[in-house]
């Protein structure tokens, strides 16, 4: 089971499967940090690109971390209504609840940290979806 920690280190990428076999990738990037004019940092958004099938791949929107609900931009290349954004959605709240997908449904990352996009190996690592050094 993927983790909200996993979601949210800066590089995830997931996949989420249905029953009939078709399957939405899901990729989270966290935006680099940007300052006000105090030099604080804005709060921690992240982009989403989604890719239904083979299509390629579409950016979405972003996230707040403490939402964890797709916001949709000007730049957005599908409706907040397209069934990829739906599905990733789905995919974002179950992960974010720490919740199990149903049966015959699959939430499950694409075999590279969450956090470097690295090749995952070990056996923890593939659990949790990021790597040694990247979980600390």
């Amino acid at each position: 089971m993927l983790t909200k920690t996993f979601m949210l280190a800066g590089r995830a990428s997931f996949i989420i499967r249905n029953p009939k076999g078709e399957s939405v990738t899901v990729k989270i990037n966290r935006a680099k940090d940007k300052y006000d004019h105090t030099g604080k940092p804005y709060p921690a958004s992240f982009y989403v690109n989604v890719r239904h099938q083979n299509d390629p791949w579409a950016y979405v929107g972003f996230i707040n971390p403490d939402q964890c609900v797709i916001t949709p931009t000007r730049k957005s290349a599908l409706r907040p209504d397209a069934t990829p954004v739906k599905v990733a959605q789905w995919g974002i709240n179950l992960i974010a609840k720490g919740a199990n997908a149903p049966t015959g449904y699959a939430v499950e990352h694409t075999g590279r940290c969450g956090k470097c996009a690295k090749m995952l190996r070990d056996p923890e690592s593939i659990r949790l979806g990021l790597g040694p050094v990247c979980r600390g």
